[in-house]
């Protein structure tokens, strides 16, 4: 059970660093490939090698990480047990089963990337009179001085294709992003309630997010919400009322019914019925 608790522990800590420095990574990549590569109608992507070969080493990086991870999750199922509650059980493996997701979403969009920065057509243009090699923004040639018409050009239409299948590689990936975030936060909640040591305030609802159960506290006189990681302090000793003190309410102390009441409207306003799994 230990080695159980110790492993899960391990993987949960590192996959969500993990997941904070791909988020990083991953607008250093969006950044390579739409920064100057939008002109006109078409999309035209402007290869920076040395740009592209510092990306790729950092792929590199957080993909053996990935595998590190992958690894750990291959050994904790040697050490299953029957002492960890069920629903702790069941919201660290739907984690785990999201991450993974997010895995692949992430791994299809650099196998992309490398594809297209490394072989694609758009890597190097060459003017159709003089056969020079073009800047990407160019409307003239700098060798011959030949107007540039990218209309009739295949490289156009080709690269408009890969436009598309990065928007759409992209959506992909920012769903199960998504659905990881909200697995990571119930499978918080999950262990949270499962802990003797751990209370819950006394609303169902993030008055910041409207997220269900995700308020829980710190310490005697802190608490912070699992979700959107807005934050209270206890104000008062004999009369106690919990303090914003980071969130859509900051500096505001109010009385728990009115931090229910302020939940439960936010709860309906984004209508996480329809958006969230109802936390059980």
């Amino acid at each position: 059970m230990e080695r159980w608790i110790e492993i899960t522990g391990s993987i949960i800590d590192d996959s969500k660093q993990l997941v904070i420095d791909v988020d990083e990574h991953m607008g250093r990549v969006s950044d390579h490939l739409s920064g100057t590569a939008h002109e006109g109608e078409y999309t035209l992507l402007d290869r920076n090698p040395a740009d592209s070969t510092e990306l790729w080493n950092e792929q590199d990086g957080l993909r053996h990480r990935f595998y590190d991870i992958k690894a750990l999750l291959d050994e904790r199922k040697q050490y299953q047990n029957d002492v960890t509650p069920a629903t702790v059980k069941r919201a660290v493996s739907q984690y785990f089963s999201s991450f993974q997701a997010y895995v692949k979403a992430t791994i299809d969009i650099w196998s992309f990337f490398e594809e297209v920065s490394r072989d694609g057509p758009f890597s190097v243009l060459h003017c159709p009179t003089c056969d020079e090699e073009l800047e990407t923004d160019s409307e003239f040639c700098r060798h011959c001085g030949a107007e540039i018409d990218f209309s009739d050009h295949e490289t156009g239409d080709q690269a408009e294709q890969v436009g598309q299948q990065w928007d759409q590689l992209h959506k992909t990936f920012n769903e199960a992003a998504d659905e990881m975030q909200i697995d990571m936060v119930e499978m918080d909640i999950a262990m949270n309630e499962a802990s003797p040591n751990d209370t819950a305030v006394e609303w169902e609802y993030c008055p910041n997010c409207g997220f269900k159960n995700s308020v829980w506290v710190d310490t005697p006189r802190e608490a912070t919400c699992r979700f959107c990681q807005a934050k209270w302090k206890k104000r008062g000793i004999l009369f106690t009322k919990w303090e914003m003190v980071d969130g859509n309410y900051a500096g505001e102390a109010v009385a728990d019914d009115e931090w229910e009441r302020r939940g439960r409207t936010k709860h309906g306003d984004r209508e996480f019925e329809d958006r969230l799994r109802t936390h059980h």
